[in-house]
């Protein structure tokens, strides 16, 4: 799927949600229009009004322009009104303290007791802190006090802002209810995974592995399962917290990897529990996903198992990274469906790359092509008949290979 907000056919998820008929040219000169407002060109008044000449040829035959998409829009202008109030507010509160200074420090006496003020305010320019003085302890009047941190960045300058706001909003509900949380839980994911921890009701699952759902990103099955069966803890992880704070979290030492079917439901089992207590509205989604892995485990023999387990990670690191993107999209999903579980599929469990898995072909040696020997079955603990087993039941003693084993062959 790409996000081009050009397309006239452009569907997001399920395809439930289409996103507006737009033309290109009718995207392109609206978008012109809002930069040239954001610059100062023109005016919001002529900004809408040639919003409302580019989406003309788009109207229906009863002349009535699509709603949603247009006052899309409008809603950037408004946030460039809010973004520029924000920023003179910000202006006009430093000016206001700055002029009251220099009305205070009119006498000598004044001058010297001000001065070290002046020094700390000139030695913390532009360093992202200031260093609250004495002045706000005093009574200030109707002096307007901007208390949150000021942006790093002018978000209303991102190239792909005026796109991104149309695109989301058409996108379902419950995907836009989970975009606002995790962009609200992007200003301190480490709060909110303490709070989490602190409430009533919480699964059971390693801090870690928390903090990844916070952040929209994957969840690492096998520091879950790890987590599951460990006993011990390993205190010496720590996470930076700002520049003078450090948090030390006690991390269950992975002692287990997600190897078979069964480790799969288990450590998956549990993402849910957690997932669905933090974002309530992805349980549809995680239960859709649960069902069709479980088919996939039924449907293919248990030695190719680790193949559907690498086709797991691989779906669920794309919707971490495109996050319109669900679970239950599962046609999103075919190009890594004939990468991973296809027999000529690029990945690495594809005949090319795993020339080196389960053989050992060395250069100019006659066994090219073959399976190494199963050590396994050589010593009659190989619990798999000889076509379930990725190795070959023969015997290993070298340049031998008998049907027999190791332990009946005659070779000296």
């Amino acid at each position: 799927m790409t996000e081009n907000a050009s397309s006239s056919s452009q569907t997001f998820s399920s395809g439930e949600n289409p996103v507006p008929s737009v033309n290109e040219s009718c995207v392109r000169n609206s978008l012109a229009a809002v930069e040239s407002y954001r610059k100062g060109k023109i005016s919001k008044v002529d900004s809408v009004l040639q919003i409302r000449a580019a989406f003309a040829p788009t109207a229906v035959g009863n002349g009535e322009l699509d709603k949603s998409a247009f006052l899309a829009y409008l809603d950037i202008l408004d946030e460039i009104d809010a973004d520029n109030r924000r920023a003179q507010s910000r202006g006009a509160t430093l000016d206001v303290r700055r002029s009251s200074s220099r009305d205070t420090g009119q006498g000598g006496e004044h001058d010297e007791l001000d001065e070290p003020l002046r020094r700390a305010e000139r030695g913390n320019k532009g360093k992202g802190r200031r260093i609250e003085s004495d002045e706000e302890d005093e009574e200030e009047g109707d002096l307007p006090i901007v208390k949150r941190k000021r942006p790093s960045v002018n978000e209303a300058l991102f190239p792909w802002g005026p796109a991104s706001i149309v695109l989301r909003n058409a996108l379902a509900p419950d995907l836009r209810e989970i975009f606002t949380l995790l962009e609200d839980w992007a200003n301190d994911p480490t709060y909110v995974v303490r709070k989490i921890l602190l409430s009533p009701g919480c699964p059971d699952f390693p801090p870690d592995q928390w903090a990844n759902i916070v952040k929209g990103l994957a969840v690492d099955l096998d520091k879950v399962l790890g987590a599951h069966y460990s006993t011990e803890v390993e205190t010496k992880q720590s996470q930076d917290v700002g520049d003078l704070f450090q948090i030390a979290i006690k991390v269950p030492k992975q002692s287990k990897a997600v190897k078979t079917h069964g480790d799969w439901i288990i450590a998956f089992g549990k993402t849910v529990q957690a997932t669905t207590f933090a974002l309530p509205q992805r349980a549809t989604e995680y239960t859709a996903w649960l069902s069709y892995m479980s088919q996939l485990f039924a449907s293919i023999r248990s030695p190719f198992h680790d193949r559907i387990i690498e086709f797991d990670k691989a779906v669920r690191l794309r919707v971490a990274n495109q996050k319109h993107i669900r679970l239950n999209d599962f046609a999103q999903f075919d190009d890594l469906r004939t990468i991973y579980l296809s027999s000529y599929g690029m990945g690495p469990n594809s005949p090319e790359r795993s020339s080196g898995k389960g053989r050992r072909v060395e250069k100019g040696s006659s066994n090219a092509g073959q399976r190494e020997p199963c050590h396994k079955w050589n010593r009659g603990t190989c619990d798999k008949s000889a076509a379930e087993c990725k190795y070959d039941h023969c015997c290993d003693r070298r340049n031998c290979r008998g049907s027999h084993r190791r332990s009946e062959c005659s070779t000296a």
